[in-house]
């Protein structure tokens, strides 16, 4: 495999910033593979970085990453469903994103709903008459 060169956006927040700003830094994560040093008192103690870095330092040090393969299948199918939301957008650009965005977390949280109630139900123990 050729070595190819890979150089992410790196940013140094400080811990308040990323206690109080953490969905951003998330979202900064999974769609801009940003990483985000977090600094204590000045001194860099964590970063975040995108799943599927995560997973090729992992490979790197010790070859086994089933632990996060998961998670990487997640961030893969999150960048295709923005590269089909752009296009989307493409064709429509009457709708506004954040109508569109609103719409799609309804139909996201009905989903889960709707899963959730299919889950309880299934371990649900079914009710014997006498």
């Amino acid at each position: 495999m050729a070595n190819v060169s890979y150089s992410p956006r790196v940013r140094t927040v400080n811990a308040t910033r990323a206690k109080n700003a953490f969905g951003e830094m998330l979202r900064d994560a999974y769609q801009s593979e940003q990483h985000v040093i977090i600094e204590k008192t000045g001194m860099a103690v964590a970063v975040l970085v995108p799943i599927a870095d995560y997973e090729r330092m992992m490979r790197a040090l010790s070859g086994d990453t089933s632990h996060v393969a998961a998670a990487s299948r997640t961030q893969t199918a999150q960048a295709n469903l923005r590269a089909v939301l752009v296009a989307s957008h493409a064709q429509m650009p009457d709708v506004d994103g954040s109508e569109a965005e609103r719409d799609i977390r309804a139909a996201v949280s009905e989903t889960r709903r709707a899963k959730r109630t299919a889950s309880y139900k299934s371990r649900r123990p079914a009710h014997r008459k006498a």
